[in-house]
């Protein structure tokens, strides 16, 4: 991703046919081929995001044509799966939501993530969501409980199967506030009312950077606006789709939103001291007093 959002705050589209700039879309498509072979499917949605925000901050609705051209070139991939070649294991892992032929073992492994997470949100609304779901239970945890998975977590998971608990082996992340999923955490550490701010500052920080996106003609968007952008973008919608912990999402988002708010005061100031590009006018001198007869 680093190196995507680097090409993109100093390649817009508008100079990728370029002869020196004809290396850009080599470069994006080798970033996206390698997020694909990784078999993240978090990381494999946070890039797509954070290309489609870069363009969007210079090349504004024509970056949806560049969609629908990504959205057409993966279709053929995906046709051409099973049938023509396959694709790594991994890489079919991270692509298996999509319909196509995919291999089983790739298939059993992303199921077998998404029965884990629903079985992550199972637990959570049936014993821990009611114990205080206005205010959350905070990061409050038991450390016994903490130490103990620490040292020998597969064995007391094993344990607790054995005595019936069918939720062995995803309560130690509800137990140490880590479930994952953004929802899940926002309601568990915090409560719907500490859900509810929380998704009012998200929102703020993305009207914020449209409303200095645009306000900003495309030819003189700064690197700045590009990066900012495309990052807390893909953090916000990953944080409510994806992977969500508080920790690390303010860790990252708000550096970025202090230094994105810090160089759109910058700019704003810097259109109040611009000079002006007309030339004065220029004052006729006064008519000379007409002779009487």
């Amino acid at each position: 991703m680093a190196i995507s959002l680097l090409v993109l705050c100093y390649n817009p589209p508008r100079v990728w046919l370029s002869p020196t700039k004809l290396w850009v879309i080599p470069t994006l498509l080798v970033g996206l081929l390698l997020t694909a072979a990784s078999g993240f499917r978090n990381y494999l949605v946070r890039l797509p995001l954070a290309i489609f925000a870069a363009l969007y901050t210079t090349a504004r609705s024509a970056s949806f044509l560049l969609v629908l051209v990504g959205l057409f070139s993966v279709s053929g991939l995906v046709l051409l799966q099973g049938r023509v070649f396959d694709l790594p294991i991994a890489m079919q892992r991270a692509l298996s939501f999509l319909p196509g032929e995919w291999d089983t073992k790739a298939i059993d492994e992303a199921k077998s993530s998404s029965q884990w997470r629903e079985k992550m949100k199972a637990l959570f609304y049936k014993e821990y969501f009611q114990k205080a779901p206005l205010v959350g239970l905070g990061y409050h945890y038991d450390k016994e409980l903490a130490k103990r998975d620490t040292d020998a977590y597969l064995a007391i998971a094993a344990q607790r199967a054995e005595v019936g608990d069918e939720y062995a082996d995803v309560r130690r992340f509800i137990e140490q506030r880590q479930p994952h999923e953004g929802p899940l955490h926002a309601l568990l550490v915090s409560g719907v009312l500490g859900a509810f701010f929380f998704c009012a500052f998200c929102i703020s920080v993305i009207f914020y950077c449209l409303r200095s996106i645009r306000s900003t003609p495309p030819k003189e968007i700064t690197p700045t606006q590009v990066w900012s952008f495309a990052l807390l973008l893909p953090q916000l919608f990953g944080f409510l789709f994806l992977f969500g912990d508080y920790t690390l999402f303010f860790i990252q988002v708000c550096p970025i939103t202090a230094l994105m708010v810090r160089a759109e005061n910058f700019r704003r100031a810097s259109l109040k001291t611009r000079p002006t590009l007309a030339p004065a006018p220029v004052p006729y001198p006064p008519a000379l007093p007409s002779p009487q007869a």
